[in-house]
């Protein structure tokens, strides 16, 4: 499973897309990651599509670090109308979903969950995504 993700980001990470940015997180090699797209949505704004940080680093501030970092470059790089931020957590991830929550995201909806990569043996049961959302990513740059 690790190898097919590295496999999976190795190539999305070759592919030039000037709406998407991608922040590391490094500590003699690279710890976590947060990949964002830009005025992804036209009511929600930029859509956070992962974020990563390697189990032994959580709960030390690294991903509060990446999403700050992101709402920083949202700020800056886009109009004040779509500086919006949002992203979808598996609803049964409730360590994620407190951490979004603790950051301040508002829950905005639930829809029946895609599997990985389009693939459906991925996909265990019939579970579903959450959306949590911050109207102004500008609320981030804050703490």
């Amino acid at each position: 499973m690790l190898a097919d993700r590295v496999a999976t980001w190795r190539e999305r990470l070759r592919e030039s897309d000037p709406r998407r940015f991608t922040v590391l997180a490094e500590c003699d090699a690279v710890i976590g990651f947060a990949n964002t797209y830009l005025e992804h949505d036209a009511r929600f704004g930029a859509l956070l599509d992962n974020l990563h940080v390697d189990g032994a680093r959580q709960r030390q501030g690294v991903g509060e670090s990446l999403v700050v970092l992101t709402a920083h470059a949202i700020v800056e790089r886009c109009p004040a109308a779509s500086r919006g931020l949002y992203l979808w957590v598996l609803e049964q991830n409730s360590a994620a979903r407190a951490f979004y929550e603790a950051l301040g995201a508002a829950f905005a909806g639930r829809e029946p969950a895609s599997p990985p990569g389009g693939v459906p043996g991925r996909l265990h049961g019939n579970p579903f995504k959450l959306r949590y959302a911050w109207s102004d990513a500008a609320v981030l740059t804050e703490r």
